[in-house]
C-alpha cells in the first residue's frame, strides 16, 4: 500500500496547553522543530498547513485558524471552533489553571467549590453554544447546496426546516 502521510495540527498559541509555561514552551519548540524538518524533507501535501502552523502566534491565532480551515478540507468543519468558541475555551482553560494552582496551594474550600462549579457551568454552556454554531453552519451549508441545485430527498418530509 501507500505510505501514510503524517497529519499536522495547529500548534496551540503560546500558553495554550494545560502544562506549565516552561513545559509549553519546550513542547512548542519540539513541535516547531518537527514541522521544520517535515518541510525540509519535501513534505508536499501538508506543506502549506505546516507553514501556517509554524507562524501561529497570539496576535494571528484566528487568522491562522481560518487559513488552515481553508486548506485542510471540510472533514472537521462542524467540530472546528469559531472565534467565540476559541474565546470560551481559552477562558475555561484559564479558570482550570487557576483552580489547579489553588488546589496546589491548598486554597479555601468554598472558593474552590465555587470555581469548580463556575468551570462546569462554562463547559456546559460552551458545549451547547458550540453545538448551536455547528448546527447553524450545517444549515447554512445545506441552504447553499439547495441554491446551487441540490435536491431534497423524499424521506425528509415534514422535517426539512432549511
Amino acid at each position: 500500500g501507500r505510505p501514510s502521510t503524517p497529519t499536522l495540527r495547529a500548534l496551540p498559541a503560546a500558553g495554550g496547553s494545560r502544562t506549565s509555561p516552561a513545559s509549553s514552551t519546550a513542547t512548542a519548540a519540539v513541535s516547531r522543530f518537527i514541522l521544520k524538518r517535515l518541510i525540509d524533507s519535501a513534505l508536499l501535501q501538508k506543506r502549506r498547513a505546516a507553514e501556517i502552523a509554524l507562524g501561529v502566534a497570539d496576535s494571528n491565532h484566528l487568522l491562522s485558524r481560518q487559513r488552515l480551515a481553508g486548506i485542510v478540507g471540510n472533514q472537521g468543519r462542524y467540530r472546528r471552533l469559531d472565534a467565540h468558541g476559541c474565546d470560551r475555551a481559552r477562558e475555561i482553560l484559564r479558570l482550570q489553571r487557576r483552580l489547579h494552582n489553588m488546589r496546589k496551594a491548598r486554597g479555601a474550600t468554598t472558593e474552590l467549590e465555587h470555581l469548580h462549579a463556575q468551570i462546569e457551568h462554562l463547559q456546559q454552556q460552551h458545549a451547547s453554544l458550540s453545538a448551536q454554531a455547528a448546527l447553524s453552519a450545517l444549515r447554512a451549508d445545506i441552504r447553499q447546496m439547495l441554491r446551487q441545485g441540490a435536491w431534497r430527498s423524499g424521506c425528509s418530509k415534514g422535517r426539512d426546516r432549511l
